[in-house]
Protein backbone atom coordinates (compact mmCIF):
# COMPACT_ATOMS: atom_id res chain seq x y z
CA UNK A 1 0.00 0.00 0.00
CA UNK A 2 1.44 3.11 -1.37
CA UNK A 3 1.79 5.57 1.88
CA UNK A 4 0.36 9.01 1.87
CA UNK A 5 2.34 12.18 3.13
CA UNK A 6 0.83 15.45 4.58
CA UNK A 7 1.20 17.96 1.84
CA UNK A 8 1.82 21.52 2.61
CA UNK A 9 -0.96 23.76 1.23
CA UNK A 10 0.73 25.43 -1.92
CA UNK A 11 -1.22 29.12 -0.53
CA UNK A 12 0.38 28.39 3.50
CA UNK A 13 2.66 31.54 2.66
CA UNK A 14 -0.16 33.75 1.74
CA UNK A 15 -2.28 32.56 4.67
CA UNK A 16 0.08 33.10 6.79
CA UNK A 17 0.64 37.08 5.58
CA UNK A 18 -3.24 37.31 5.83
CA UNK A 19 -3.28 36.37 9.40
CA UNK A 20 -0.42 38.82 9.62
CA UNK A 21 -2.04 41.65 8.42
CA UNK A 22 -4.97 41.68 10.54
CA UNK A 23 -2.96 40.52 13.61
CA UNK A 24 -0.63 43.71 12.77
CA UNK A 25 -3.71 45.71 11.69
CA UNK A 26 -5.77 45.43 15.15
CA UNK A 27 -2.92 45.05 17.59
CA UNK A 28 0.20 46.09 16.04
CA UNK A 29 3.65 44.64 15.35
CA UNK A 30 4.97 44.74 18.54
CA UNK A 31 1.46 42.91 20.39
CA UNK A 32 1.80 39.81 17.90
CA UNK A 33 4.43 37.41 18.67
CA UNK A 34 5.47 34.51 15.99
CA UNK A 35 3.87 31.66 18.25
CA UNK A 36 0.64 33.18 17.67
CA UNK A 37 0.62 33.86 14.06
CA UNK A 38 2.03 30.79 14.02
CA UNK A 39 -1.27 29.50 15.66
CA UNK A 40 -3.48 31.25 13.90
CA UNK A 41 -2.40 29.21 10.60
CA UNK A 42 -2.61 26.33 11.91
CA UNK A 43 1.34 25.72 12.22
CA UNK A 44 4.27 25.25 14.40
CA UNK A 45 6.52 28.56 14.72
CA UNK A 46 9.37 26.82 13.45
CA UNK A 47 7.17 25.59 10.09
CA UNK A 48 6.46 29.54 9.48
CA UNK A 49 10.41 30.37 9.82
CA UNK A 50 10.95 27.88 6.57
CA UNK A 51 8.46 30.55 4.97
CA UNK A 52 9.78 33.64 7.03
CA UNK A 53 13.37 33.68 8.63
CA UNK A 54 11.73 36.80 11.28
CA UNK A 55 8.91 39.09 11.77
CA UNK A 56 10.58 41.18 10.29
CA UNK A 57 10.40 40.02 7.15
CA UNK A 58 6.69 38.82 7.39
CA UNK A 59 5.78 42.83 7.85
CA UNK A 60 7.82 43.39 5.25
CA UNK A 61 5.93 41.47 3.14
CA UNK A 62 2.98 42.73 4.19
CA UNK A 63 3.51 45.84 3.44
CA UNK A 64 5.38 45.37 0.00
CA UNK A 65 2.89 43.21 -0.98
CA UNK A 66 -0.05 46.08 -0.47
CA UNK A 67 2.25 48.92 -2.17
CA UNK A 68 2.89 47.13 -5.07
CA UNK A 69 -1.03 46.19 -5.45
CA UNK A 70 -1.71 50.18 -5.20
CA UNK A 71 0.85 51.41 -7.33
CA UNK A 72 -0.01 48.80 -10.03
CA UNK A 73 -3.51 50.58 -9.75
CA UNK A 74 -2.79 53.81 -9.74
CA UNK A 75 -0.07 53.42 -12.28
CA UNK A 76 -2.59 51.89 -14.36
CA UNK A 77 -4.08 55.19 -14.86
CA UNK A 78 -0.89 56.94 -15.66
CA UNK A 79 -0.58 55.32 -19.47
CA UNK A 80 2.35 55.94 -22.17
CA UNK A 81 -0.13 58.94 -23.34
CA UNK A 82 0.72 60.79 -19.71
CA UNK A 83 0.48 64.17 -20.11
CA UNK A 84 -1.16 64.72 -23.38
CA UNK A 85 -4.70 66.23 -22.92
CA UNK A 86 -8.03 64.65 -24.17
CA UNK A 87 -7.15 61.85 -24.54
CA UNK A 88 -10.19 59.59 -23.11
CA UNK A 89 -9.22 56.98 -20.32
CA UNK A 90 -6.00 58.88 -19.16
CA UNK A 91 -6.11 62.05 -17.88
CA UNK A 92 -9.00 64.17 -16.75
CA UNK A 93 -12.02 63.98 -14.65
CA UNK A 94 -13.01 60.74 -15.67
CA UNK A 95 -9.80 59.17 -15.14
CA UNK A 96 -9.90 60.69 -11.69
CA UNK A 97 -12.87 59.36 -10.67
CA UNK A 98 -11.97 55.67 -12.13
CA UNK A 99 -8.53 55.59 -10.24
CA UNK A 100 -10.86 56.55 -6.88
CA UNK A 101 -13.28 53.87 -7.53
CA UNK A 102 -10.40 51.35 -8.22
CA UNK A 103 -8.11 52.23 -5.35
CA UNK A 104 -11.38 52.04 -3.06
CA UNK A 105 -11.97 48.31 -4.38
CA UNK A 106 -8.28 47.29 -3.77
CA UNK A 107 -8.70 48.68 -0.26
CA UNK A 108 -11.47 47.03 0.64
CA UNK A 109 -10.70 43.92 -0.85
CA UNK A 110 -7.57 43.29 1.04
CA UNK A 111 -8.44 46.20 4.33
CA UNK A 112 -6.39 44.54 6.93
CA UNK A 113 -3.15 44.65 4.97
CA UNK A 114 -3.91 48.66 3.93
CA UNK A 115 -4.48 48.92 7.93
CA UNK A 116 -1.27 47.32 9.17
CA UNK A 117 0.79 48.90 6.36
CA UNK A 118 -0.18 52.50 7.32
CA UNK A 119 -0.10 51.30 10.68
CA UNK A 120 3.64 49.93 10.79
CA UNK A 121 4.57 52.49 8.17
CA UNK A 122 6.92 54.53 10.83
CA UNK A 123 9.08 51.61 10.89
CA UNK A 124 10.61 52.33 7.51
CA UNK A 125 9.26 55.86 6.01
CA UNK A 126 12.37 57.37 7.05
CA UNK A 127 14.52 54.94 5.21
CA UNK A 128 15.34 54.63 1.77
CA UNK A 129 13.68 51.25 1.56
CA UNK A 130 11.82 49.68 -1.17
CA UNK A 131 8.65 50.43 0.50
CA UNK A 132 9.48 53.95 0.75
CA UNK A 133 10.33 54.42 -3.06
CA UNK A 134 7.04 52.30 -3.58
CA UNK A 135 4.64 54.63 -1.61
CA UNK A 136 6.90 57.65 -3.59
CA UNK A 137 5.71 55.83 -6.54
CA UNK A 138 2.19 55.51 -5.90
CA UNK A 139 1.62 59.21 -4.33
CA UNK A 140 3.78 60.21 -7.62
CA UNK A 141 1.04 58.18 -9.68
CA UNK A 142 -1.83 59.52 -7.97
CA UNK A 143 -0.62 63.34 -8.55
CA UNK A 144 -0.49 63.11 -12.43
CA UNK A 145 -3.96 61.58 -12.21
CA UNK A 146 -4.85 64.66 -9.87
CA UNK A 147 -2.64 66.92 -11.82
CA UNK A 148 -4.75 66.77 -15.23
CA UNK A 149 -8.11 66.05 -13.38
CA UNK A 150 -8.05 69.48 -11.39
CA UNK A 151 -6.81 72.88 -12.51
CA UNK A 152 -5.31 75.36 -10.20
CA UNK A 153 -3.77 72.94 -7.13
CA UNK A 154 -0.25 73.53 -6.50
CA UNK A 155 1.90 70.52 -5.67
CA UNK A 156 1.31 71.02 -1.84
CA UNK A 157 -2.54 71.07 -2.36
CA UNK A 158 -1.95 68.14 -4.41
CA UNK A 159 -0.22 66.36 -1.62
CA UNK A 160 -2.64 67.47 0.90
CA UNK A 161 -5.62 65.63 -0.94
CA UNK A 162 -4.18 62.64 -1.38
CA UNK A 163 -3.14 62.30 2.54
CA UNK A 164 -6.43 63.12 3.22
CA UNK A 165 -7.61 60.08 1.03
CA UNK A 166 -5.06 58.08 2.81
CA UNK A 167 -7.18 58.90 5.77
CA UNK A 168 -10.02 58.00 4.49
CA UNK A 169 -9.32 54.86 3.06
CA UNK A 170 -7.57 53.91 6.71
CA UNK A 171 -11.09 54.52 8.27
CA UNK A 172 -13.33 52.45 6.19
CA UNK A 173 -10.81 49.46 5.61
CA UNK A 174 -11.17 49.49 9.34
CA UNK A 175 -14.64 49.26 9.03
CA UNK A 176 -14.63 46.60 6.14
CA UNK A 177 -16.32 43.63 7.38
CA UNK A 178 -19.41 46.19 7.79
CA UNK A 179 -20.00 47.29 4.60
CA UNK A 180 -22.42 46.29 2.20
CA UNK A 181 -20.41 45.74 -1.04
CA UNK A 182 -20.02 46.27 -4.01
CA UNK A 183 -22.54 49.53 -3.32
CA UNK A 184 -20.44 50.81 -0.66
CA UNK A 185 -17.52 51.17 -2.80
CA UNK A 186 -18.90 53.61 -5.37
CA UNK A 187 -19.88 55.93 -2.67
CA UNK A 188 -16.66 56.07 -0.52
CA UNK A 189 -14.67 56.27 -4.07
CA UNK A 190 -17.18 59.48 -5.01
CA UNK A 191 -16.72 60.87 -1.82
CA UNK A 192 -12.89 60.65 -2.00
CA UNK A 193 -13.05 62.08 -5.39
CA UNK A 194 -15.04 64.99 -3.89
CA UNK A 195 -12.13 65.68 -1.58
CA UNK A 196 -9.60 65.23 -4.56
CA UNK A 197 -11.78 68.12 -6.21
CA UNK A 198 -12.17 70.31 -3.27
CA UNK A 199 -11.10 74.06 -4.13
CA UNK A 200 -7.95 74.79 -2.61
CA UNK A 201 -8.09 77.50 0.29
CA UNK A 202 -4.88 79.77 -0.23
CA UNK A 203 -6.44 82.73 2.58
CA UNK A 204 -5.41 81.55 5.62
CA UNK A 205 -7.62 82.67 8.43
CA UNK A 206 -7.60 82.05 12.20
CA UNK A 207 -8.40 78.82 14.12
CA UNK A 208 -10.70 78.44 17.18
CA UNK A 209 -8.33 78.01 19.74
CA UNK A 210 -6.45 80.35 21.67
CA UNK A 211 -2.80 81.17 20.58
CA UNK A 212 0.31 80.16 23.33
CA UNK A 213 2.27 82.61 24.06
CA UNK A 214 5.53 81.80 24.81
CA UNK A 215 6.03 84.88 27.48
CA UNK A 216 3.04 83.15 29.57
CA UNK A 217 4.52 81.78 32.93
CA UNK A 218 3.93 78.31 32.84
CA UNK A 219 3.57 75.79 36.06
CA UNK A 220 6.98 73.79 35.94
CA UNK A 221 6.05 70.10 34.95
CA UNK A 222 5.51 67.41 37.54
CA UNK A 223 7.09 64.56 37.31
CA UNK A 224 3.92 62.66 36.32
CA UNK A 225 4.21 65.24 33.01
CA UNK A 226 7.48 64.36 32.52
CA UNK A 227 6.86 60.59 32.26
CA UNK A 228 3.89 61.52 29.98
CA UNK A 229 5.84 63.50 27.71
CA UNK A 230 8.78 61.16 27.72
CA UNK A 231 6.22 58.16 26.76
CA UNK A 232 4.19 59.81 24.01
CA UNK A 233 7.11 60.02 21.46
CA UNK A 234 8.20 56.46 22.31
CA UNK A 235 4.74 54.79 21.66
CA UNK A 236 4.89 56.52 18.56
CA UNK A 237 7.95 55.38 16.90
CA UNK A 238 7.94 51.70 18.59
CA UNK A 239 4.31 51.04 19.80
CA UNK A 240 3.32 50.30 23.08
CA UNK A 241 4.36 47.06 23.22
CA UNK A 242 7.52 48.04 22.13
CA UNK A 243 8.40 50.48 25.09
CA UNK A 244 9.65 49.40 28.52
CA UNK A 245 8.56 51.25 31.57
CA UNK A 246 12.29 51.68 33.11
CA UNK A 247 13.21 53.55 29.29
CA UNK A 248 10.42 56.11 29.84
CA UNK A 249 11.87 56.80 33.30
CA UNK A 250 15.46 57.46 31.65
CA UNK A 251 13.56 59.23 29.26
CA UNK A 252 12.20 60.95 31.78
CA UNK A 253 14.54 62.22 33.82
CA UNK A 254 13.11 60.54 37.13
CA UNK A 255 15.17 57.33 36.68
CA UNK A 256 13.81 53.47 35.83
CA UNK A 257 12.98 52.54 39.44
CA UNK A 258 11.05 55.95 40.40
CA UNK A 259 8.36 55.69 37.73
CA UNK A 260 6.30 53.17 40.18
CA UNK A 261 6.14 56.12 42.60
CA UNK A 262 3.82 57.53 39.78
CA UNK A 263 2.00 54.90 37.86
CA UNK A 264 1.56 51.61 38.72
CA UNK A 265 2.17 50.21 35.51
CA UNK A 266 2.69 51.14 31.90
CA UNK A 267 -0.83 50.30 31.49
CA UNK A 268 -1.38 53.45 33.65
CA UNK A 269 0.46 55.29 31.80
CA UNK A 270 -1.22 54.82 28.88
CA UNK A 271 -4.75 55.09 30.21
CA UNK A 272 -3.38 58.75 31.59
CA UNK A 273 -2.90 59.50 27.76
CA UNK A 274 -6.27 58.31 26.98
CA UNK A 275 -8.43 60.82 29.81
CA UNK A 276 -6.19 63.18 28.66
CA UNK A 277 -6.84 63.49 24.34
CA UNK A 278 -10.29 62.07 25.55
CA UNK A 279 -11.20 64.92 27.85
CA UNK A 280 -9.68 67.68 25.06
CA UNK A 281 -11.70 66.07 22.47
CA UNK A 282 -14.83 65.51 24.54
CA UNK A 283 -14.52 69.49 25.56
CA UNK A 284 -14.10 70.39 22.16
CA UNK A 285 -17.14 68.62 20.47
CA UNK A 286 -19.18 69.74 23.46
CA UNK A 287 -18.54 73.42 22.48
CA UNK A 288 -18.55 73.44 19.10
CA UNK A 289 -22.82 72.02 19.19
CA UNK A 290 -23.48 74.31 21.82
CA UNK A 291 -22.01 77.31 19.86
CA UNK A 292 -24.01 76.61 16.61
CA UNK A 293 -26.63 77.61 15.48
CA UNK A 294 -27.69 74.90 12.99
CA UNK A 295 -26.53 71.37 12.26
CA UNK A 296 -24.65 72.95 9.10
CA UNK A 297 -22.92 75.67 11.55
CA UNK A 298 -22.63 72.38 13.98
CA UNK A 299 -20.33 70.25 11.39
CA UNK A 300 -18.54 73.43 10.74
CA UNK A 301 -17.85 73.49 14.30
CA UNK A 302 -16.65 69.96 14.74
CA UNK A 303 -14.54 69.69 11.91
CA UNK A 304 -12.48 73.19 13.28
CA UNK A 305 -12.85 71.77 16.62
CA UNK A 306 -11.40 68.53 15.91
CA UNK A 307 -8.73 69.49 13.67
CA UNK A 308 -7.32 71.81 15.90
CA UNK A 309 -7.29 69.37 19.16
CA UNK A 310 -5.83 66.94 16.46
CA UNK A 311 -3.08 68.73 14.91
CA UNK A 312 -2.23 70.54 18.54
CA UNK A 313 -1.90 66.89 20.56
CA UNK A 314 -0.19 65.15 17.11
CA UNK A 315 1.55 62.55 19.56
CA UNK A 316 -1.39 62.30 21.71
CA UNK A 317 -3.87 61.35 19.11
CA UNK A 318 -1.77 59.08 17.18
CA UNK A 319 -0.74 57.34 20.15
CA UNK A 320 -4.58 57.12 20.97
CA UNK A 321 -5.62 55.58 17.90
CA UNK A 322 -2.72 53.14 17.26
CA UNK A 323 -3.11 51.45 20.68
CA UNK A 324 -6.14 50.66 21.47
CA UNK A 325 -5.69 47.10 22.30
CA UNK A 326 -3.51 47.54 24.85
CA UNK A 327 -5.93 49.09 27.50
CA UNK A 328 -6.25 47.22 30.42
CA UNK A 329 -9.83 45.55 30.35
CA UNK A 330 -10.84 47.28 33.76
CA UNK A 331 -10.54 50.31 31.96
CA UNK A 332 -12.04 49.95 28.46
CA UNK A 333 -15.56 49.87 29.48
CA UNK A 334 -15.46 53.84 30.68
CA UNK A 335 -12.99 54.89 28.19
CA UNK A 336 -15.17 53.48 25.34
CA UNK A 337 -18.42 55.43 26.84
CA UNK A 338 -16.63 58.47 26.44
CA UNK A 339 -15.78 57.62 23.05
CA UNK A 340 -19.27 56.62 21.90
CA UNK A 341 -20.80 59.71 23.38
CA UNK A 342 -18.77 61.60 21.58
CA UNK A 343 -19.42 59.32 18.27
CA UNK A 344 -23.03 59.70 19.04
CA UNK A 345 -22.48 63.97 19.26
CA UNK A 346 -20.77 63.13 15.32
CA UNK A 347 -23.13 61.28 13.72
CA UNK A 348 -26.22 63.25 14.95
CA UNK A 349 -24.96 66.11 13.32
CA UNK A 350 -24.48 64.23 10.43
CA UNK A 351 -27.94 62.16 10.24
CA UNK A 352 -29.74 65.63 10.88
CA UNK A 353 -27.82 66.66 7.40
CA UNK A 354 -28.12 63.99 5.45
CA UNK A 355 -31.38 61.88 6.92
CA UNK A 356 -31.00 59.68 3.96
CA UNK A 357 -28.30 58.00 5.09
CA UNK A 358 -28.72 54.22 7.11
CA UNK A 359 -27.29 54.34 10.72
CA UNK A 360 -24.14 52.04 8.83
CA UNK A 361 -23.40 54.77 6.28
CA UNK A 362 -23.55 57.87 8.99
CA UNK A 363 -21.03 55.04 11.41
CA UNK A 364 -19.01 55.35 8.06
CA UNK A 365 -19.07 58.64 7.46
CA UNK A 366 -17.77 59.51 10.99
CA UNK A 367 -14.83 57.11 10.82
CA UNK A 368 -13.72 58.26 7.36
CA UNK A 369 -13.71 61.80 8.22
CA UNK A 370 -12.30 61.38 11.68
CA UNK A 371 -9.61 59.46 9.61
CA UNK A 372 -9.43 62.17 7.11
CA UNK A 373 -8.45 64.71 9.61
CA UNK A 374 -6.26 62.03 11.66
CA UNK A 375 -4.30 61.29 8.54
CA UNK A 376 -2.13 64.70 8.94
CA UNK A 377 -0.41 63.72 12.33
CA UNK A 378 0.35 60.40 10.92
CA UNK A 379 1.97 60.91 7.72
CA UNK A 380 2.84 65.33 7.97
CA UNK A 381 3.52 65.44 11.69
CA UNK A 382 6.24 67.60 11.35
CA UNK A 383 4.93 69.54 8.10
CA UNK A 384 1.45 69.66 9.40
CA UNK A 385 -1.12 72.37 6.93
CA UNK A 386 -3.67 74.96 8.39
CA UNK A 387 -6.54 73.56 9.90
CA UNK A 388 -8.32 76.21 7.52
CA UNK A 389 -7.02 73.72 4.21
CA UNK A 390 -8.16 71.05 5.67
CA UNK A 391 -11.53 71.30 7.09
CA UNK A 392 -12.83 72.01 3.39
CA UNK A 393 -11.33 68.50 2.25
CA UNK A 394 -13.39 67.12 4.89
CA UNK A 395 -16.63 68.86 4.17
CA UNK A 396 -16.09 67.74 0.94
CA UNK A 397 -16.33 64.06 2.08
CA UNK A 398 -19.15 64.15 4.18
CA UNK A 399 -21.29 66.26 1.44
CA UNK A 400 -20.38 63.82 -1.04
CA UNK A 401 -20.85 60.34 0.84
CA UNK A 402 -23.81 58.62 -0.19
CA UNK A 403 -25.24 62.00 -1.63
CA UNK A 404 -27.03 60.16 -4.65
CA UNK A 405 -26.81 61.52 -8.68
CA UNK A 406 -27.53 65.02 -7.23
CA UNK A 407 -24.49 65.12 -5.49
CA UNK A 408 -24.17 67.27 -1.88
CA UNK A 409 -26.66 69.49 -0.80
CA UNK A 410 -25.31 73.19 -0.93
CA UNK A 411 -25.12 73.24 2.96
CA UNK A 412 -22.77 70.82 2.83
CA UNK A 413 -20.91 72.07 -0.17
CA UNK A 414 -16.95 73.00 0.59
CA UNK A 415 -16.61 76.49 2.16
CA UNK A 416 -14.76 78.42 4.13
CA UNK A 417 -12.80 78.83 7.25
CA UNK A 418 -15.18 80.24 10.17
CA UNK A 419 -13.01 80.38 13.26
CA UNK A 420 -11.67 83.23 15.52
CA UNK A 421 -7.90 82.72 16.90
CA UNK A 422 -4.75 80.85 15.22
CA UNK A 423 -2.63 78.37 17.10
CA UNK A 424 0.94 78.51 15.42
CA UNK A 425 2.79 78.48 12.48
CA UNK A 426 1.88 76.34 9.63
CA UNK A 427 1.63 76.04 6.36
CA UNK A 428 -0.89 76.27 3.76
CA UNK A 429 -2.03 73.35 1.25
CA UNK A 430 -1.36 76.28 -1.62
Amino acid sequence: MEATHARRPADRRDQILDAAAEAFGRRGFDGVTVAELAESVGVTAPALYRHFGAKDQILSAVTTGTLDRLVAVAESHVGPLDGVDGVDGVDGVDGLDQLTRDLTTEVLDRPWQVVAYLRERHRWAADTTRPTQREVELFGAVDQVLDRAVAGLTASDRRCRMVAMVGVLRGVAERAPRLSRPAADAFIADAITAVLRAAPVHALAPGRLHPSHPETWRLPPSPRERILAAALPLFRSRGFDGVGIGEIGDHAGVGASNVSRYFGSKQEVLVDIYDRVGARVEVAVDDAVASASDADHALQNLLEAYTEVAFGAADLVVVVSENRGALPRSEIARLRRRDRRVADIWRGVIAALRPELRPAETTTVVAGVIALVNSFPRHEPDALPDPSAVVPLARAFVGAAWAGPDGPSPGLRPRGWRGPGPTGQRRSCS
